[in-house]
Protein backbone atom coordinates (compact mmCIF):
# COMPACT_ATOMS: atom_id res chain seq x y z
CA UNK A 1 0.00 0.00 0.00
CA UNK A 2 2.78 2.06 0.97
CA UNK A 3 4.25 1.77 -2.78
CA UNK A 4 1.10 2.38 -4.48
CA UNK A 5 0.19 5.97 -2.04
CA UNK A 6 3.81 7.19 -2.99
CA UNK A 7 3.09 6.77 -6.77
CA UNK A 8 0.27 8.79 -6.11
CA UNK A 9 1.23 11.09 -3.34
CA UNK A 10 4.78 11.96 -5.91
CA UNK A 11 2.20 13.16 -8.68
CA UNK A 12 0.21 15.46 -5.76
CA UNK A 13 3.34 16.83 -4.53
CA UNK A 14 4.62 18.20 -7.26
CA UNK A 15 1.44 19.47 -8.68
CA UNK A 16 0.78 21.43 -5.55
CA UNK A 17 4.84 22.66 -5.95
CA UNK A 18 3.72 23.50 -9.34
CA UNK A 19 0.99 25.97 -8.19
CA UNK A 20 2.33 27.05 -4.93
CA UNK A 21 5.57 28.57 -6.80
CA UNK A 22 2.98 30.90 -9.09
CA UNK A 23 0.57 31.58 -6.05
CA UNK A 24 3.29 34.40 -4.94
CA UNK A 25 2.86 35.99 -8.38
CA UNK A 26 -0.59 35.63 -9.16
CA UNK A 27 -1.42 37.34 -5.80
CA UNK A 28 0.20 40.58 -7.06
CA UNK A 29 -1.30 40.44 -10.57
CA UNK A 30 -4.71 39.42 -9.30
CA UNK A 31 -7.15 41.32 -7.11
CA UNK A 32 -8.27 39.22 -3.18
CA UNK A 33 -11.67 39.71 -5.71
CA UNK A 34 -10.27 37.00 -8.00
CA UNK A 35 -9.86 34.36 -5.92
CA UNK A 36 -13.42 35.24 -4.40
CA UNK A 37 -15.11 34.61 -7.59
CA UNK A 38 -13.02 31.10 -7.83
CA UNK A 39 -14.73 30.55 -4.63
CA UNK A 40 -18.12 31.36 -5.54
CA UNK A 41 -17.69 28.79 -8.84
CA UNK A 42 -16.35 25.88 -7.50
CA UNK A 43 -18.83 26.19 -4.68
CA UNK A 44 -21.54 26.36 -7.36
CA UNK A 45 -19.86 23.55 -9.22
CA UNK A 46 -19.66 21.24 -6.50
CA UNK A 47 -23.28 21.25 -5.70
CA UNK A 48 -23.82 20.57 -9.04
CA UNK A 49 -21.20 17.67 -10.08
CA UNK A 50 -23.81 15.66 -7.44
CA UNK A 51 -25.74 14.96 -9.96
CA UNK A 52 -23.29 14.44 -12.57
CA UNK A 53 -23.90 10.56 -12.97
CA UNK A 54 -26.24 10.11 -10.00
CA UNK A 55 -23.06 8.95 -7.65
CA UNK A 56 -23.53 5.59 -10.51
CA UNK A 57 -19.84 6.04 -10.64
CA UNK A 58 -19.24 4.22 -7.22
CA UNK A 59 -20.31 1.29 -8.89
CA UNK A 60 -17.13 1.06 -10.92
CA UNK A 61 -15.43 -0.07 -7.96
CA UNK A 62 -17.84 -2.63 -7.80
CA UNK A 63 -19.32 -4.19 -10.73
CA UNK A 64 -17.65 -7.51 -12.40
CA UNK A 65 -15.04 -7.50 -15.12
CA UNK A 66 -16.61 -7.53 -18.77
CA UNK A 67 -20.23 -6.37 -20.00
CA UNK A 68 -21.01 -5.36 -16.16
CA UNK A 69 -18.21 -2.97 -15.86
CA UNK A 70 -18.48 -1.73 -19.79
CA UNK A 71 -22.30 -1.02 -18.94
CA UNK A 72 -21.55 0.77 -15.63
CA UNK A 73 -19.13 3.27 -17.41
CA UNK A 74 -21.07 3.84 -19.86
CA UNK A 75 -24.35 4.32 -18.07
CA UNK A 76 -22.03 7.39 -15.83
CA UNK A 77 -21.36 8.93 -19.23
CA UNK A 78 -24.97 8.65 -20.60
CA UNK A 79 -26.28 10.01 -17.38
CA UNK A 80 -23.20 13.31 -17.29
CA UNK A 81 -24.24 14.16 -20.76
CA UNK A 82 -27.94 14.13 -20.10
CA UNK A 83 -27.39 15.93 -16.39
CA UNK A 84 -25.65 18.93 -18.52
CA UNK A 85 -28.78 19.45 -21.15
CA UNK A 86 -30.56 19.57 -18.00
CA UNK A 87 -28.39 22.05 -16.46
CA UNK A 88 -28.40 24.17 -19.14
CA UNK A 89 -31.95 24.40 -20.22
CA UNK A 90 -32.47 25.66 -16.40
CA UNK A 91 -29.90 28.28 -16.38
CA UNK A 92 -31.36 29.68 -19.80
CA UNK A 93 -34.24 30.15 -17.97
CA UNK A 94 -33.47 31.40 -14.50
CA UNK A 95 -29.70 32.48 -14.91
CA UNK A 96 -30.35 36.37 -14.79
CA UNK A 97 -31.57 36.82 -10.96
CA UNK A 98 -31.12 33.53 -9.97
CA UNK A 99 -31.00 34.59 -6.40
CA UNK A 100 -32.87 37.69 -5.72
CA UNK A 101 -30.27 38.75 -3.17
CA UNK A 102 -27.64 37.78 -4.63
CA UNK A 103 -25.80 40.09 -7.87
CA UNK A 104 -25.27 38.30 -11.17
CA UNK A 105 -22.86 35.27 -10.98
CA UNK A 106 -19.24 37.19 -12.50
CA UNK A 107 -19.22 34.14 -13.89
CA UNK A 108 -20.66 32.71 -17.73
CA UNK A 109 -23.08 29.96 -17.87
CA UNK A 110 -21.57 28.34 -20.56
CA UNK A 111 -18.29 27.99 -18.64
CA UNK A 112 -19.71 26.68 -15.74
CA UNK A 113 -21.74 24.16 -17.71
CA UNK A 114 -18.58 22.54 -20.10
CA UNK A 115 -16.34 23.06 -16.45
CA UNK A 116 -19.51 19.88 -15.39
CA UNK A 117 -19.26 18.18 -17.63
CA UNK A 118 -15.82 18.35 -17.88
CA UNK A 119 -15.57 17.37 -14.18
CA UNK A 120 -17.84 14.94 -14.42
CA UNK A 121 -16.10 12.54 -16.95
CA UNK A 122 -13.10 13.36 -14.65
CA UNK A 123 -14.77 11.71 -11.98
CA UNK A 124 -15.29 8.54 -13.55
CA UNK A 125 -12.10 8.39 -15.09
CA UNK A 126 -10.70 8.47 -12.11
CA UNK A 127 -12.65 5.52 -10.38
CA UNK A 128 -11.55 3.64 -13.16
CA UNK A 129 -7.80 4.29 -12.50
CA UNK A 130 -8.40 3.35 -9.10
CA UNK A 131 -10.35 0.18 -9.69
CA UNK A 132 -7.36 -0.53 -12.24
CA UNK A 133 -4.14 0.75 -9.64
CA UNK A 134 -2.79 2.64 -12.44
CA UNK A 135 -2.08 4.98 -9.20
CA UNK A 136 1.09 6.25 -11.97
CA UNK A 137 -1.19 7.36 -14.10
CA UNK A 138 -3.44 9.14 -11.55
CA UNK A 139 -0.25 11.09 -10.61
CA UNK A 140 1.08 12.10 -14.02
CA UNK A 141 -2.61 13.28 -14.23
CA UNK A 142 -2.39 15.85 -11.38
CA UNK A 143 0.86 17.14 -12.51
CA UNK A 144 -0.46 17.68 -16.11
CA UNK A 145 -3.64 19.18 -14.49
CA UNK A 146 -1.97 21.79 -12.54
CA UNK A 147 0.77 22.63 -15.30
CA UNK A 148 -2.00 23.45 -17.56
CA UNK A 149 -4.06 25.21 -15.11
CA UNK A 150 -1.43 27.90 -13.32
CA UNK A 151 0.34 28.67 -17.48
CA UNK A 152 -3.27 29.39 -18.20
CA UNK A 153 -3.35 31.54 -15.03
CA UNK A 154 -0.07 33.12 -15.38
CA UNK A 155 -1.02 34.17 -19.09
CA UNK A 156 -4.66 35.94 -18.91
CA UNK A 157 -3.34 37.07 -15.88
CA UNK A 158 -0.55 39.02 -16.96
CA UNK A 159 -2.34 39.97 -20.45
CA UNK A 160 -6.15 40.81 -19.09
CA UNK A 161 -6.03 40.34 -15.17
CA UNK A 162 -10.03 39.95 -15.21
CA UNK A 163 -11.89 38.16 -12.34
CA UNK A 164 -12.67 35.15 -14.67
CA UNK A 165 -9.01 34.37 -15.48
CA UNK A 166 -8.57 31.65 -12.50
CA UNK A 167 -12.04 30.49 -13.48
CA UNK A 168 -11.25 29.76 -17.55
CA UNK A 169 -7.54 28.52 -15.72
CA UNK A 170 -8.99 26.11 -13.79
CA UNK A 171 -11.21 24.46 -16.32
CA UNK A 172 -8.92 24.58 -18.70
CA UNK A 173 -6.65 22.09 -16.46
CA UNK A 174 -9.60 19.98 -15.71
CA UNK A 175 -10.09 19.85 -19.20
CA UNK A 176 -6.10 18.63 -19.85
CA UNK A 177 -6.50 16.20 -17.01
CA UNK A 178 -9.56 14.21 -18.77
CA UNK A 179 -7.98 13.96 -21.88
CA UNK A 180 -4.77 12.70 -20.50
CA UNK A 181 -6.97 9.82 -18.64
CA UNK A 182 -8.85 9.48 -21.73
CA UNK A 183 -5.40 8.72 -24.07
CA UNK A 184 -4.67 6.18 -20.67
CA UNK A 185 -8.41 4.74 -21.17
CA UNK A 186 -8.09 4.33 -25.32
CA UNK A 187 -4.48 2.24 -24.53
CA UNK A 188 -5.73 -0.10 -21.66
CA UNK A 189 -9.78 -0.58 -21.44
CA UNK A 190 -10.23 -1.42 -24.71
CA UNK A 191 -12.66 -3.75 -23.39
CA UNK A 192 -15.03 -0.83 -21.93
CA UNK A 193 -15.78 0.58 -25.24
CA UNK A 194 -17.66 -2.74 -26.39
CA UNK A 195 -21.32 -1.88 -27.86
CA UNK A 196 -23.42 -2.21 -24.92
CA UNK A 197 -27.34 -2.73 -25.06
CA UNK A 198 -30.05 -0.42 -23.00
CA UNK A 199 -31.30 -3.74 -21.43
CA UNK A 200 -27.38 -4.00 -19.89
CA UNK A 201 -27.59 -0.07 -19.10
CA UNK A 202 -31.14 -0.94 -17.34
CA UNK A 203 -29.67 -4.04 -15.83
CA UNK A 204 -27.00 -1.84 -14.34
CA UNK A 205 -29.10 1.09 -13.22
CA UNK A 206 -31.31 -1.48 -11.25
CA UNK A 207 -28.84 -3.55 -9.63
CA UNK A 208 -27.05 -0.10 -8.13
CA UNK A 209 -29.87 1.73 -7.48
CA UNK A 210 -29.21 2.28 -4.33
CA UNK A 211 -27.00 5.06 -5.47
CA UNK A 212 -29.21 7.58 -6.67
CA UNK A 213 -31.99 6.83 -3.88
CA UNK A 214 -29.91 7.13 -0.69
CA UNK A 215 -26.09 8.50 -1.62
CA UNK A 216 -27.04 11.69 -4.13
CA UNK A 217 -29.16 12.76 -1.41
CA UNK A 218 -26.22 11.82 1.46
CA UNK A 219 -23.83 13.29 -0.93
CA UNK A 220 -25.64 16.84 -1.59
CA UNK A 221 -25.98 17.10 2.25
CA UNK A 222 -22.32 16.17 2.28
CA UNK A 223 -21.31 19.14 -0.91
CA UNK A 224 -23.40 20.97 0.66
CA UNK A 225 -21.66 21.39 4.23
CA UNK A 226 -18.44 21.75 2.40
CA UNK A 227 -18.84 24.36 0.15
CA UNK A 228 -21.61 26.51 2.54
CA UNK A 229 -18.98 28.26 4.20
CA UNK A 230 -17.52 29.98 1.08
CA UNK A 231 -20.46 30.45 -0.34
CA UNK A 232 -21.76 32.20 2.75
CA UNK A 233 -18.07 34.17 2.99
CA UNK A 234 -18.78 35.81 -0.75
CA UNK A 235 -22.51 36.78 -0.33
CA UNK A 236 -22.46 37.79 3.66
CA UNK A 237 -19.43 39.98 3.80
CA UNK A 238 -17.48 40.56 0.38
CA UNK A 239 -15.80 39.15 -2.79
CA UNK A 240 -12.33 40.47 -1.26
CA UNK A 241 -12.82 38.50 2.78
CA UNK A 242 -14.15 35.58 0.39
CA UNK A 243 -10.87 35.61 -1.73
CA UNK A 244 -8.81 35.72 1.28
CA UNK A 245 -10.68 32.56 2.24
CA UNK A 246 -9.88 31.64 -0.93
CA UNK A 247 -6.32 31.67 -0.85
CA UNK A 248 -6.08 29.39 2.17
CA UNK A 249 -8.14 27.39 0.11
CA UNK A 250 -5.75 27.07 -2.58
CA UNK A 251 -2.84 27.26 -0.45
CA UNK A 252 -3.76 24.77 2.09
CA UNK A 253 -7.36 23.24 1.80
CA UNK A 254 -7.00 22.42 -2.14
CA UNK A 255 -3.24 20.46 -1.69
CA UNK A 256 -4.39 18.99 1.49
CA UNK A 257 -7.88 17.69 -0.51
CA UNK A 258 -5.53 16.45 -3.50
CA UNK A 259 -3.06 14.91 -0.71
CA UNK A 260 -6.22 13.12 1.21
CA UNK A 261 -7.68 12.30 -2.25
CA UNK A 262 -4.49 10.14 -3.45
CA UNK A 263 -4.16 7.90 -0.09
CA UNK A 264 -8.09 7.92 -0.17
CA UNK A 265 -7.82 6.49 -3.96
CA UNK A 266 -5.14 3.89 -3.09
CA UNK A 267 -6.90 2.97 0.73
CA UNK A 268 -10.37 3.10 -0.90
CA UNK A 269 -8.97 0.25 -3.64
CA UNK A 270 -6.99 -1.90 -1.28
CA UNK A 271 -10.12 -1.35 1.07
CA UNK A 272 -12.73 -2.58 -1.53
CA UNK A 273 -10.08 -5.63 -2.43
CA UNK A 274 -9.83 -6.90 1.00
CA UNK A 275 -13.23 -6.73 1.62
CA UNK A 276 -13.70 -9.24 -0.87
CA UNK A 277 -11.06 -11.33 1.12
CA UNK A 278 -12.55 -12.98 3.94
CA UNK A 279 -9.09 -13.25 5.29
CA UNK A 280 -7.77 -9.72 5.90
CA UNK A 281 -8.23 -7.57 8.86
CA UNK A 282 -10.28 -4.06 7.82
CA UNK A 283 -9.30 -2.75 11.45
CA UNK A 284 -5.39 -3.00 10.89
CA UNK A 285 -5.35 -1.12 7.50
CA UNK A 286 -7.56 1.76 8.88
CA UNK A 287 -5.73 2.26 12.47
CA UNK A 288 -2.32 2.00 10.43
CA UNK A 289 -3.72 4.75 7.98
CA UNK A 290 -5.17 7.02 10.69
CA UNK A 291 -1.64 6.81 13.07
CA UNK A 292 0.46 7.78 9.54
CA UNK A 293 -1.68 10.52 8.26
CA UNK A 294 -1.29 12.05 12.18
CA UNK A 295 2.08 11.84 12.20
CA UNK A 296 2.29 13.34 9.03
CA UNK A 297 0.20 16.74 9.62
CA UNK A 298 2.06 17.16 12.92
CA UNK A 299 4.92 19.51 12.23
CA UNK A 300 3.20 21.16 9.68
CA UNK A 301 0.35 22.00 12.97
CA UNK A 302 2.60 23.15 14.86
CA UNK A 303 4.24 25.54 12.52
CA UNK A 304 1.14 26.97 11.03
CA UNK A 305 -0.29 27.65 14.49
CA UNK A 306 2.79 30.09 15.41
CA UNK A 307 3.56 31.43 11.84
CA UNK A 308 0.58 31.72 9.17
CA UNK A 309 -0.10 35.30 9.55
CA UNK A 310 3.56 36.53 9.04
CA UNK A 311 4.13 33.33 6.45
CA UNK A 312 1.35 34.78 4.46
CA UNK A 313 2.29 38.00 4.76
CA UNK A 314 5.90 37.48 3.44
CA UNK A 315 5.15 34.87 0.63
CA UNK A 316 2.00 36.67 -0.99
CA UNK A 317 2.41 40.45 0.27
CA UNK A 318 1.24 42.50 3.28
CA UNK A 319 -2.39 42.99 2.00
CA UNK A 320 -3.09 38.87 2.54
CA UNK A 321 -1.91 39.01 6.06
CA UNK A 322 -5.82 38.37 7.15
CA UNK A 323 -5.50 35.10 5.19
CA UNK A 324 -3.04 34.14 7.29
CA UNK A 325 -4.86 34.68 10.47
CA UNK A 326 -7.47 32.43 8.54
CA UNK A 327 -5.27 29.96 8.03
CA UNK A 328 -3.94 29.95 11.48
CA UNK A 329 -7.73 29.44 12.84
CA UNK A 330 -8.18 26.94 10.65
CA UNK A 331 -5.03 24.56 11.37
CA UNK A 332 -6.34 22.12 13.54
CA UNK A 333 -9.07 21.68 11.36
CA UNK A 334 -7.33 20.78 9.18
CA UNK A 335 -5.10 18.13 10.62
CA UNK A 336 -8.30 16.33 11.59
CA UNK A 337 -9.29 16.73 7.62
CA UNK A 338 -5.62 15.06 7.01
CA UNK A 339 -6.94 12.21 9.44
CA UNK A 340 -10.20 11.26 8.34
CA UNK A 341 -10.34 12.11 4.39
CA UNK A 342 -8.85 8.98 3.24
CA UNK A 343 -11.22 6.96 5.08
CA UNK A 344 -14.34 8.94 3.28
CA UNK A 345 -15.42 5.86 1.26
CA UNK A 346 -15.65 3.53 4.11
CA UNK A 347 -18.76 3.77 4.84
CA UNK A 348 -20.10 3.74 1.40
CA UNK A 349 -18.22 0.82 0.35
CA UNK A 350 -19.56 -1.03 3.05
CA UNK A 351 -23.08 -0.35 2.55
CA UNK A 352 -24.02 1.81 5.48
CA UNK A 353 -25.57 4.71 2.90
CA UNK A 354 -28.26 6.08 5.23
CA UNK A 355 -25.32 6.08 8.18
CA UNK A 356 -23.51 8.42 5.52
CA UNK A 357 -26.52 10.47 4.91
CA UNK A 358 -27.11 11.20 8.70
CA UNK A 359 -23.25 12.11 9.14
CA UNK A 360 -23.70 14.17 6.15
CA UNK A 361 -26.90 15.74 7.40
CA UNK A 362 -25.51 16.22 11.04
CA UNK A 363 -22.39 18.34 9.55
CA UNK A 364 -24.86 20.38 7.64
CA UNK A 365 -26.90 21.21 10.20
CA UNK A 366 -23.84 22.38 12.25
CA UNK A 367 -22.50 25.03 9.49
CA UNK A 368 -26.38 26.28 8.82
CA UNK A 369 -27.03 26.79 12.33
CA UNK A 370 -23.51 28.59 12.71
CA UNK A 371 -23.89 30.92 9.80
CA UNK A 372 -27.88 31.48 11.03
CA UNK A 373 -25.69 32.87 14.81
CA UNK A 374 -23.72 34.70 12.20
CA UNK A 375 -26.27 36.33 10.54
CA UNK A 376 -28.46 37.12 13.96
CA UNK A 377 -25.45 38.42 16.17
CA UNK A 378 -23.94 40.29 13.22
CA UNK A 379 -20.30 38.70 13.82
CA UNK A 380 -17.40 39.35 12.25
CA UNK A 381 -15.34 37.30 9.85
CA UNK A 382 -13.42 36.15 12.27
CA UNK A 383 -15.75 34.41 14.19
CA UNK A 384 -17.45 33.05 10.99
CA UNK A 385 -14.30 31.30 10.26
CA UNK A 386 -14.11 29.90 13.81
CA UNK A 387 -17.15 28.63 13.85
CA UNK A 388 -16.77 26.97 10.61
CA UNK A 389 -13.55 25.66 11.99
CA UNK A 390 -15.16 24.19 14.39
CA UNK A 391 -18.23 22.53 13.03
CA UNK A 392 -15.62 20.90 10.51
CA UNK A 393 -13.08 19.68 12.40
CA UNK A 394 -15.85 18.51 15.27
CA UNK A 395 -17.59 16.38 11.83
CA UNK A 396 -14.24 14.83 10.43
CA UNK A 397 -13.60 13.71 14.45
CA UNK A 398 -17.09 12.04 14.50
CA UNK A 399 -16.95 10.43 10.97
CA UNK A 400 -13.24 9.17 11.72
CA UNK A 401 -15.06 7.52 14.99
CA UNK A 402 -17.79 6.38 13.01
CA UNK A 403 -16.35 4.79 10.36
CA UNK A 404 -13.81 2.77 12.93
CA UNK A 405 -16.61 1.22 14.67
CA UNK A 406 -18.75 0.24 11.76
CA UNK A 407 -15.02 -1.05 10.50
CA UNK A 408 -14.66 -3.37 13.80
CA UNK A 409 -18.10 -4.74 13.05
CA UNK A 410 -17.39 -5.58 9.59
CA UNK A 411 -14.89 -7.38 10.75
CA UNK A 412 -16.43 -9.51 13.52
CA UNK A 413 -18.98 -10.26 10.95
CA UNK A 414 -16.60 -11.80 8.24
CA UNK A 415 -14.60 -13.67 11.49
CA UNK A 416 -17.92 -14.85 13.19
CA UNK A 417 -18.88 -16.02 8.38
CA UNK A 418 -15.45 -17.98 7.94
CA UNK A 419 -15.69 -19.54 10.98
CA UNK A 420 -18.74 -20.91 10.69
CA UNK A 421 -17.77 -22.23 7.63
CA UNK A 422 -14.95 -24.12 9.14
CA UNK A 423 -17.20 -25.71 11.51
CA UNK A 424 -18.83 -27.18 8.09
Amino acid sequence: MLKDVALVLRGSIVAQVIGFLALPLLSRLLAPEAFGDLQLFNAVLTLMLVFGTMRYEVAILRARDGRGLAAVVRLCLVLTLVATLIFGVVMAVFWEGWLPWLPTPPFPVWLLLASFMVASVGAILGLLVTRLRAFRTSGYAKIVQSSVNITAAISLAAAYGGGATLIIADAVGKLANVLFLLGWAQRHTVGLWRRVSQRDLRRMASRYREYPQVNVAGNWFNVLGAVLSPFMMYTVFSSELAGYFGLVDRTLALPLALITASVAQVYTGRFAADLRDTGKSLQADFDALVRNMALLGAGPLVVGLLTAPALFEFVFGPEWRTAGEYAQILGPTFFLILISSPTNMVLTVLGHQALQMAWEMGRLAGQVAMWSAVLYFDLSPHTAVLGHSIVLGSSSLAYLLVARHMVIRSDAKRNAARGAEADL
